[in-house]
């Protein structure tokens, strides 16, 4: 007899009012409860609200409240997908919001714009063929780059 699967239709508010709706998986595909990490990097992220105008001394923009909403909303998306480590919080001189991962011979930047698209640029020094750089709003993509 075989066993039966637990499915669930995973719906997550991303960016703004926008739904992602993933297809139907196993329910343990996902972490419960989210990552460890999770809370840190929203408490850094809502931190850069605190930089001012020019905190980079070369004229950067303060960070806009809307790119740090859809950055938050992303975390929290990746955050119950399992083997998604725990970015670096940043901001750029544009103002928004932007996480960087650093898995030695890979690396995965994200700049979220206020729009909620995420412009992303992923590098592999193994195989630059892997390279790419783009814009998506696609969660199941960037989890895809990240889990290399």
């Amino acid at each position: 007899m075989m066993a039966a699967v637990t499915r669930r239709l995973w719906e997550v508010s991303v960016f703004g009012r926008t739904t992602q709706r993933l297809p139907m998986v196993p329910s343990q595909v996902f972490r419960d409860p989210p990552a460890d990490w999770l809370s840190e990097c929203e408490r850094l992220l809502f931190d850069l609200h605190r930089l001012p105008p020019n905190w980079d001394s070369y004229g950067a923009a303060p960070v806009d409240r809307e790119s740090v909403q859809h950055a938050s909303a992303l975390l929290r998306a990746l955050a119950v997908m399992p083997n998604i480590e725990s970015p670096l919080v940043t901001a750029t001189p544009d103002g928004n919001a932007a996480f960087c991962w650093d898995y030695g011979e890979r690396s995965l930047d994200l700049e979220i714009q206020t729009s909620g698209v995420v412009e992303y640029a992923y590098l592999d020094e193994v195989d630059d063929s892997k390279d790419e750089e783009g814009q998506t709003k696609d969660i199941l993509f960037i989890a895809h780059l990240l889990s290399g």
